[in-house]
């Protein structure tokens, strides 16, 4: 177990509670808990669900660590979504459990979760203002997920933004296409993170649940046109990277064909010297300018003036 809290509605005191000293008879909704495990797997998570008369097909679920999951059931409910999350400037999912009942709240996360942490900090001062079931904390921390796409967006677009300055201004590099590309696949992540996250968002809405009051019901629809906005955001990054990477091509092809031009005109130029050398690195036995004396330095003469004024042409063409 990473913590757990209780809390207490009369008093308003909300408290750390040691593993060893849980009762889940003494709880109800006066009385409730968040408990943060790493895995159900853990002996005294195993116990906690099914003291809290969670089923056992669904436990062999959260077991199973099916990637996404939810149930939502008059008496609790069940979501497994991936979260999001930077690390060494990489986008990473990693699996997010909730499971809520009237007597307590139940997060799973095999590794450190920002969302976790910020709403772990809040939750005291939330809970003296607004909280008096364990719903509270179910909102908490689906307003804390979602608002942490907010900066995974804010940094791939500023990203996109840097990248499209350096393609502009012809800084066209493999570099620039491996961070492009890991752009894209960020933004495949996020996508593949918020989808299952709205379908599970949209059931809580349009169900009517006794864990969920009306009250309740209108702040998750807040979230949900929250995640609609998101999910719009998403797909104009979308959009942006796919005209990135076509800016990167152009340019790459623009590059190619100024290199295949020069190339052209080298060659272009370099025919007629080839055909004049031929001609006179022939073998007939009698070639009159062979006997003049300044015949070599005419000849020589003759293909510089015949190179200048291909490249004298080629300059008016605005060809080079």
């Amino acid at each position: 177990m990473n913590f757990a809290f209780i809390f207490d509605n009369p008093s308003k005191v909300c408290s750390r509670l040691e593993a060893d000293k849980l009762d889940i008879a003494t709880l109800g909704v006066d009385r409730f808990v968040w408990l943060d495990f790493d895995n159900p797997r853990e002996p005294l998570a195993q116990r906690v669900l099914d003291e809290l008369d969670i089923p056992n097909a669904e436990i062999d679920v959260l077991i199973a660590s099916e990637p996404y999951y939810f149930k939502h059931r008059q008496n609790y409910l069940l979501n497994r979504m991936q979260i999001c999350s930077q690390q060494d400037h990489v986008f990473v999912s990693s699996p997010l459990t909730i499971v809520m009942c009237e007597k307590a709240i139940v997060t799973f996360h095999p590794h450190s979760d920002p969302s976790i942490i910020r709403v772990s900090e809040e939750v005291e001062e939330s809970f003296k203002a607004v909280g008096r079931t364990t719903g509270f904390i179910y909102f908490l921390l689906w307003n804390a997920l979602i608002d942490g796409f907010l900066p995974q967006l804010f940094s791939i677009s500023e990203q996109m933004d840097r990248l499209d300055e350096q393609i502009l201004a012809g800084k066209v590099t493999q570099s620039i296409f491996n961070e492009t590309l890991q752009c894209r696949h960020s933004i495949r992540i996020l996508r593949s993170s918020l989808s299952p996250m709205q379908r599970i968002m949209r059931d809580l809405v349009n169900t009517r649940l006794e864990l969920i009051s009306d009250d309740a019901r209108k702040f998750l629809t807040g979230l949900f046109e929250h995640m609609e906005w998101i999910a719009e955001a998403i797909d104009s990054l979308q959009e942006s990277i796919f005209a990135t990477l076509q800016g990167y091509h152009s340019s790459v092809s623009l590059q190619i064909n100024n290199s295949m031009r020069l190339l052209s005109i080298i060659a272009t130029i370099m025919m007629p010297l080839s055909l004049i050398t031929a001609i006179y690195g022939t073998n007939f036995p009698y070639m009159p300018e062979f006997s003049w004396k300044y015949s070599y330095f005419v000849f020589l003469f003759f293909l510089f003036a015949v190179g200048l004024t291909m490249l004298f042409f080629f300059r008016r063409k605005h060809w080079l």
